[in-house]
């Protein structure tokens, strides 16, 4: 994880004694969340707490306020990103994606499947294949 820059943050506000105002809560559970981002599939309360330099009581009510909000998702014991945290970079990931499916040539389309619905969240048309309608 980022762990050395937060220290280097840290210290540079320390240091000056007049750096910007700083709110540590936020900073706290982003250091969460980037967690989350770093540890796919196996991110439980602890270990999260460890990679973000938390103590634990601390991650559980970070994590609490974070799924209420929808930007995790508990899932089995595990925290993984939640929907109000993947549109926070989604219009230029959703860029980046037509991009390079466009290099395909036929149309594609991005459609996971979240309790048991598939929804088409991603269609780029090909140079000689248009999409179709769902």
């Amino acid at each position: 994880m980022g762990s050395d820059r937060w220290a280097t943050a840290r210290q540079g506000a320390a240091g000056h004694g007049r750096g910007p105002t700083l709110i540590g809560s936020v900073r706290r559970a982003m250091r969460l969340l980037e967690a989350v981002a770093e540890q796919p599939g196996r991110a439980t309360v602890k270990r999260l707490a460890r990679a973000a330099g938390l103590p634990l009581a601390t991650a559980y009510h970070l994590l609490r306020t974070l799924v209420h909000d929808g930007h995790l998702t508990p899932d089995g014991g595990l925290y993984v990103m939640g929907e109000s945290a993947r549109r926070l970079s989604g219009p230029a990931d959703e860029r980046a994606a037509r991009a390079e499916l466009a290099d395909f040539g036929a149309a594609v389309y991005y459609a996971p499947c979240e309790d048991g619905e598939v929804n088409v969240v991603l269609t780029v048309e090909g140079a000689t294949a248009p999409a179709v309608e769902e």
